[in-house]
């Protein structure tokens, strides 16, 4: 008697700014509450998840970065099942926090979303361990969110409050494969 998870389906749209400081680590896309996008909405680059959605107006949004201080993402790394919190740091790279102590993190390691919260889906790729070092562990991720040119933002299901636009771009296409 498992639910099976929902279909999910995609906005695509184009990244037309960015905060252009070093404090606030956010993105401008071309999209808002006419096509469907609404706060909380996870957001994916070419190669994984980038951030979400933290304000939407009517025709444009605003996305937190994975890399923002202020970014919190619960997330497991692959092979060992371990639960952590993704972390920003304004840096490149975010880090892993709340590991149990004596817990065996390798570089090379898998990191994806815990579904945990249910804020975001579970089991998207988000990066891969780079150093473990002093209890400090960082992550490369997958899809490098200064590079945007277009994102994909996952629609929540069945929201009766979605809108489309007739020109908006839509993909079923998996994110991971590439738009």
């Amino acid at each position: 008697n498992v639910l099976p998870e929902p279909e999910q389906s995609y906005i695509t749209t184009r990244v037309i700014g960015d905060s252009g400081s070093s404090f606030v680590r956010t993105l401008i896309i071309q999209a808002g509450r006419n096509e469907g996008v609404q706060k909380g909405q996870t957001v994916l680059g070419d190669k994984g998840m980038i951030g979400r959605v933290i304000e939407s107006g009517q025709r444009a949004s605003r996305i937190l970065l994975l890399t923002d201080v202020n970014s919190r993402v619960p997330v497991m790394v692959e092979g060992s099942n371990q639960k952590a919190i993704l972390a920003g740091s304004n840096g490149d790279q975010p880090t892993l926090e709340h590991l149990p102590p004596d817990v065996l993190i390798e570089p090379g390691a898998r990191v994806i979303t815990s579904g945990h919260g249910g804020m975001f889906p579970q089991g998207l790729p988000v990066g891969q361990i780079i150093s473990v070092n002093k209890g400090i562990v960082e992550v490369q991720l997958y899809s490098d969110p200064a590079n945007a040119s277009y994102v994909q933002i996952i629609e929540k299901p069945d929201d009766p409050n979605v809108r489309r636009s007739i020109d908006t771009l839509t993909s079923p296409q998996s994110p991971v494969s590439g738009f």
